[in-house]
């Protein structure tokens, strides 16, 4: 499927973002989805149109203020096996879950910063039918450890398919109860 580029007048965007208006209302007045505002996000840091800090040291009340899936009182599943995870940037770099929610998730080998928006995948292809596992995700806490496989994320999930969500359900059922 081919999709429309969409024309965004940067001056209006930069303004938006330099102004109290969360990302939930960055992406109703832009038509964006959680995914394009991230993706225009980086696009702006790298062209050096806005600095990092403009977008990811605003107040957290503005930030994935009301695009995140609605919070959900779950339990952490702690798992029991090495279950794979990467950035999609850096698919070469491969961390691995050590706990698993519906709402969140605990890494090592995945290196980010407090407020970092990452699209995680698990290569899930010998759990689910439905090949990989995509999470929309911003880190909310970080520990450098004494390398890159030693430190650890915790992230919080903000935009998920039905079938990622029921993948992680599923999953988390199997640990908690033996399936």
């Amino acid at each position: 499927m081919l999709h429309e580029k969409r024309r965004i007048r940067v001056s209006q965007f930069v303004s938006d973002i330099r102004t109290p208006i969360s990302d939930f209302e960055l992406m109703q007045k832009h038509d964006l989805t959680p995914k394009q505002l991230h993706s225009l996000f980086r696009k702006l840091i790298r062209r050096g149109t806005v600095a990092e800090g403009e977008i990811y040291k605003r107040p957290l009340e503005l930030q994935n203020s009301a695009h995140a899936v609605p919070t959900r009182r779950s339990e952490r599943c702690r798992l029991g096996y090495t279950l794979p995870i990467y950035d999609e940037e850096y698919p070469n770099i491969t961390g691995w879950v050590e706990e698993l929610s519906d709402n969140g998730l605990r890494a090592r080998g995945i290196a980010a910063r407090i407020g970092d928006l990452k699209t995680l995948v698990i290569p899930a292809y010998e759990f689910s039918e439905s090949g990989p596992v995509v999470l929309h995700a911003v880190c909310r806490w970080f520990d450098n450890g004494k390398d890159l496989k030693d430190c650890a994320a915790g992230f919080e999930i903000f935009d998920v398919s039905d079938t990622a969500l029921k993948w992680i359900r599923e999953t988390i059922q199997v640990f908690t109860f033996g399936g």
